[in-house]
């Protein structure tokens, strides 16, 4: 079995945002064996100054071993890190709309919350849309998701082929022009 790596960007959604991601990854590496712990890995690409409030939390989960930092102001990590990854997830947009076809270039589908607007951006071909009413609600569908495509490898495949149709497909030369192609 390959490597699942589940890709967030802290840098662009909120404190809450990001811990709905944490606390979904913690479960699903909660229901885990220790086989699979070795196979999944959960980025986060940070600012420098919240690392270290990220890391706290994520050492009360208990899943230090799994999750990765990246400092955004490093490109070449950034890089290998959407290079490397399996899928996006976002529970927010609103800050990070011009981030959809630089994921879609590097074949990742983006897992992200349902508004009005993320439909010209996201359908079922690239990735999913969560529908939720709560805190509790987001982490249990990430969570979901996270569970699906990892035990759903060729999900996975459609979606990220999908992603990078998407890509080729519906974004023009202006929302392409910072977009480094990965293939």
């Amino acid at each position: 079995m390959k490597y699942y790596r589940v890709l967030s960007l802290g840098k662009f959604i909120s404190g809450t945002e990001l811990d709905i991601i944490l606390l979904a990854f913690s479960e699903l590496f909660s229901k885990l064996t220790s086989k699979h712990h070795k196979r999944i890995q959960l980025t986060i690409i940070e600012e420098q100054a919240y690392v270290s409030e990220v890391m706290t939390r994520i050492k009360e989960l208990n899943i230090e071993g799994n999750v990765r930092m990246i400092n955004f102001q490093d490109q070449s990590e950034v890089e290998k890190a959407y290079f490397e990854s399996s899928v996006l997830m976002l529970p927010s947009l609103n800050r990070a709309k011009s981030i959809i076809p630089e994921a879609f270039s590097y074949q990742l589908p983006v897992v992200t919350l349902e508004r009005d607007f993320v439909y010209e951006y996201i359908d079922q071909t690239c990735g999913m849309l969560v529908s939720a009413d709560s805190k509790e609600d987001a982490v249990y569908e990430f969570f979901s998701i996270m569970e699906i495509l990892y035990f759903d490898p060729e999900a996975l495949k459609i979606l990220q082929k999908g992603a990078l149709r998407k890509f080729d497909g519906s974004f023009t030369w202006g929302d392409r022009k910072s977009v480094a192609r990965a293939r």
